[in-house]
């Protein structure tokens, strides 16, 4: 995220101190962050890794200084690998076994990834991977311990990779080849893993290559297969642990083989298509009296934060009005009106009924050609009325319910029933209620109703009274509904089944520039797997042929 979009819930939570480094060329692109128990408070904290966007090189400052030696890169490219916010570190004074004080340094990065189809990041990454190293390598010139978090976007080794085969020249890789040089491998130095050599030195002489950090996981856990920390959202990889391990915890050497106790992956915590990796080290940490100027809650301290906060909306003055007697409400607790309402009350809610009254109540008043703007129905006049319809039916008339038969049949009626012929709702309420209760709402269709009329000539009119009682529940009237829409909207067809589980597929788009960009097509549904998982998805893919459009 961007500074500007930050805000105090998450840049200030209880119990910590937090310290960002943000993108400065685009929002929601790059970005990391390091949270510190108020116990562990560093003492210095400084965000980018090249130096320049930082006032000093005074390592007593505020900021944490050694750069190393950065000639091989120009000014330029230092700020275009610092202005997309990809590292946050932060300085801690740690106390060892024997007593004696050292000073920690973690850096919190975000590496870039490579995008196959852009050479330029593919070099971009490459340049971040060496500034990484100088710096680091830097720190630990001065005395300092190293450790380095976070998503360095390459996994290693094969072990490290679900499905490496399917990596073409995969040990050739450039992000590989770095790791190969930055990183310790106990293994291939006669020395067992988790285990210290007494030979060895913590101490490197200035400007010696040196492979100066351990992989703390593989370090303890050489051989673990599945150890993985990244998976396909889209493919639904997790399920079956298709992934990478791209998320790694680095240690300086003397700092792995001394205080390093464990180091784990916790794929049972969830929230993200990563997950958290943990390591342990036996040492204390001597919290600093004061956070450092670059812990985000001093952007938030007593500081106005948005431009609306600065303008506070004005409410107008409640009017008072007299209390009826009895009424436990107090006038300057009720809601203003607007100044339409208040003056023609009468004229306010005439139009509101009007509002609500004319929402669409069905398909057919929708379809409902000419259909003029509705008024208010009365609930009572509408419950006479169809006793009329109904009436009519049963009595003699004709089966076929029509719009010109409701219209006559309530005007002959009008001063006998008191009901208003003029009300179009009310025309167009009768006209498709009383219809579908006559076409098939439970089931029955004109020829019922015919038998009905039939059977019921001559009898007592007050017997009507039941025809409108009986009409359909809410609940029919409803499934009738959706049955004429899904006449109308037929929607695609089904999807086809795949060839391995004989289970419906999914509907995927192919969103990778080239000939078949937009293009859609079918796979198994099941998340991506090895080959080898019968329980992972299976190999059937078929093109969308024909794309139709469907009403």
């Amino acid at each position: 995220m961007m500074r500007d979009l930050l805000d105090e819930a998450t840049a200030v939570v209880d119990g910590f101190n937090s310290y960002f480094s943000f993108s400065l060329v685009r929002s929601g692109y790059s970005g990391v962050a390091t949270y510190c128990k108020d116990h562990v408070t560093p003492v210095r904290a400084e965000n980018k890794l090249s130096g320049l966007l930082t006032a000093g090189n005074d390592a007593s400052s505020d900021t944490i200084g050694y750069y190393g030696n950065l000639e091989q890169f120009t000014e330029e490219e230092l700020k275009c690998l610092d202005n997309e916010g990809r590292a946050v570190m932060t300085e801690h004074k740690i106390r060892g076994q024997d007593g004696a004080e050292n000073s920690l340094v973690v850096i919190n990065v975000y590496c870039p990834r490579a995008d196959p189809e852009r050479e330029d990041r593919k070099s971009y990454k490459l340049r971040f991977y060496q500034l990484l190293q100088i710096r680091a390598e830097a720190l630990l010139n001065s005395g300092r311990h190293v450790v380095i978090v976070g998503d360095v976007n390459t996994s290693h080794k094969p072990i490290d990779h679900c499905d490496p085969a399917q990596c073409k020249a995969f040990a050739s890789h450039p992000g590989r080849k770095w790791l190969d040089g930055f990183l310790w491998t106990p293994e291939k130095e006669g020395t067992q893993p988790g285990t210290t050599n007494n030979d060895r030195s913590c101490e490197w002489p200035p400007g010696v290559a040196a492979k100066r950090f351990v992989d703390c996981f593989r370090f303890l856990h050489p051989t673990v297969q599945g150890a993985f920390t990244c998976w396909s959202t889209v493919t639904g990889a997790r399920q079956t642990n298709y992934g990478t391990r791209i998320d790694y915890i680095f240690a300086d050497r003397c700092l792995a083989t001394t205080a390093l106790v464990d180091c784990d992956v916790l794929q049972h915590v969830q929230g993200s298509d990563h997950c958290p990796v943990k390591a342990t080290f036996n040492a204390d940490v001597v919290a600093a009296n004061n956070c450092p100027s670059l812990c985000t809650k001093y952007g938030f301290s007593g500081k106005q934060q948005k431009l609306a906060e600065f303008f506070p909306k004005t409410h107008e003055r409640a009017v008072a009005q007299p209390l009826d007697v009895g009424t436990t409400a107090i006038a300057r607790d009720r809601k203003p009106q607007s100044k339409q309402q208040s003056r023609n009350p009468a004229e306010h809610a005439r139009k509101k009924a009007k509002i609500e009254t004319g929402k669409q109540r069905t398909l057919a008043g929708f379809l409902l050609k000419g259909a003029k703007k509705l008024d208010a129905v009365d609930s009572s006049q509408l419950t006479v009325a169809k006793q009329i319809i109904w009436k009519d039916v049963l009595n003699g008339g004709s089966e076929t319910i029509t719009g010109t038969r409701v219209q006559s049949t309530l005007t002959s009626t009008r001063s006998q029933y008191g009901v208003d012929t003029r009300n179009n709702a009310l025309t167009n309420e009768l006209y498709f209620s009383v219809r579908g209760e006559c076409n098939g709402q439970n089931g029955a269709d004109n020829a019922d109703v015919a038998a009905a009329a039939a059977g019921n000539r001559g009898k007592d009119p007050a017997s009507n009274v039941h025809c409108a009682a009986d009409a359909p529940a809410p609940a029919a009237a409803a499934k009738s509904q959706a049955a004429q829409w899904k006449g109308l909207l037929r929607g695609p067809p089904p999807p086809p089944v795949c060839r391995g589980h004989g289970e419906p597929c999914v509907l995927r788009t192919v969103k990778k520039s080239g000939p078949n960009v937009n293009r859609q097509f079918f796979v198994c549904a099941r998340p991506e797997g090895h080959k080898s998982n019968k329980e992972a998805r299976c190999e059937h893919f078929k093109w969308v042929t024909k794309p139709k459009k469907y009403l």
